[in-house]
């Protein structure tokens, strides 16, 4: 079985086609001998004693012409767990000059018995801890969708989740962000429902709001409808003098962002979760509370504290290719920066969306902070106007 070291994976055999033979490209030593003749003539148990580093196997294989590798499950150890998935492809990225993917085990030490779910299945290819990392700090290469998009199709997750899918990233993921301002909710909700079978809507519902009492919702039921006081539009968003090619017109014209659609019936009750859940202040500060309290609030965990320590990681900083403004994410939050200092204290993450609302997460406070409105301002991800009772926020808990 092929063992995995620090930047080393054995590869338990080798698949070449007959015609293939005379590759000039092919010719790397190891231990003095010809790799091409040392397979065709050495039996696979001596072929498992010779070991190739990804750095060496991605030399080769550029030579040869092939662009992309995947690492089998069946090494020592036996790839069936998120970390090993993450740890081959970081040392891939880092150490090989081709793309490098890894197949992982669907069962645990291949053995055909305990599945494991923690590698998320989507369109046949398999994402591993990275890729969840990238639609969660807006880096995934797909703030907006190729295919021609109807307002009404936001209703449709199936749509909007196998469209994006099936279409190639505008950017090299991991390399930068840029605000999924609608369609991280759809990469998020998918995620969601290949791991638990439930949609985010239910499973936020049935994990979060229903055990601490929130009357929040992605996907309103009507019996809230009377309860709902409907948006007042902001002027429509300007960009005539935008390059129309530019992936900040592509994400927010395609379609047109139109805040009175949030008065339909139909946008109620679909989990577009990047934009339409319906709640109010309090039951956002409620539910943010989880993390400002390192995981547990109203005496019940929700979140390990190590989980939390997660979210504060850099998972993008810079030039943010949407929003055109320097921003720094963690996991599916803003961090406190020269360029957005939002606390006085380090541990403070945040986001405001379309219109003016905001919410802060300080840990060093133990306060969440949450602010909403109905008559919209013009900003894309906050206003002046929260500015004010955040600081009054900070005067009051010192």
């Amino acid at each position: 079985m092929p063992k995995i070291y620090d930047e080393q994976v054995d590869f338990t055999t080798i698949s070449v086609a007959s015609n293939q033979k005379d590759a000039a490209s092919i010719q790397p030593i190891v231990g003095g001998e010809n790799l091409w003749e040392s397979v065709l003539n050495r039996t696979p148990e001596n072929l498992r004693l010779r070991s190739e580093s990804l750095r060496t196997a991605g030399e080769a294989a550029a030579a040869g012409g092939v662009t992309t590798i995947v690492v089998m499950p069946d090494t020592n150890p036996v790839i069936d767990e998120v970390a090993l998935v993450d740890f081959v492809q970081r040392r891939g990225r880092d150490n090989c000059v081709v793309n490098v993917h890894c197949c992982a085990a669907l069962t645990k030490g291949l053995e055909g018995k305990e599945p494991w779910k923690k590698i998320v299945m989507l369109k046949g290819a398999e994402i591993a801890l990275r890729g969840v990392f990238q639609a969660m700090a807006h880096t995934a290469g797909l703030s907006g969708w190729d295919r021609p998009l109807k307002p009404e199709d936001f209703y449709d997750h199936d749509l909007c989740a196998s469209a994006l899918a099936a279409q190639a990233p505008w950017w090299k993921p991991g390399s930068a962000s840029g605000y999924h301002a609608i369609s991280q909710g759809y990469l998020i909700g998918e995620l969601v429902r290949r791991v638990t079978g439930m949609s985010l809507g239910t499973y936020f519902k049935q994990t979060f709001a229903d055990p601490l009492g929130a009357d929040f919702h992605i996907g309103t039921p009507a019996e809230c409808d009377p309860r709902i006081s409907n948006v007042i539009p902001p002027a429509p968003l300007d960009m005539g003098a935008a390059d129309p090619q530019s992936i900040a017109v592509r994400t927010f014209s395609n379609p047109g962002m139109n805040a009175a659609q949030s008065w339909e019936t139909g946008w109620r009750r679909c989990e577009s979760a990047a934009a339409n859940g319906h709640g109010n202040a309090r039951s956002l500060a409620l539910l943010q509370s989880i993390v400002s309290h390192g995981g547990e609030t109203q005496g019940k965990r929700f979140l390990s504290a190590a989980g939390v320590e997660k979210l504060f990681e850099v998972q993008a900083e810079g030039t943010d290719l949407v929003l055109g403004v320097p921003s720094r994410f963690g996991m599916g939050y803003g961090l406190n920066s020269e360029h957005t200092p939002i606390s006085p204290n380090p541990r403070a993450c945040f986001w405001g969306g379309w219109g003016g609302s905001l919410i802060v997460n300080d840990l060093d406070a133990s306060m969440s902070f949450a602010y909403v409105m109905n008559r919209m301002g013009a900003g894309t991800v906050g206003d002046m106007r929260s500015a004010g009772p955040l600081m009054a926020a900070y005067a009051a808990v010192g």
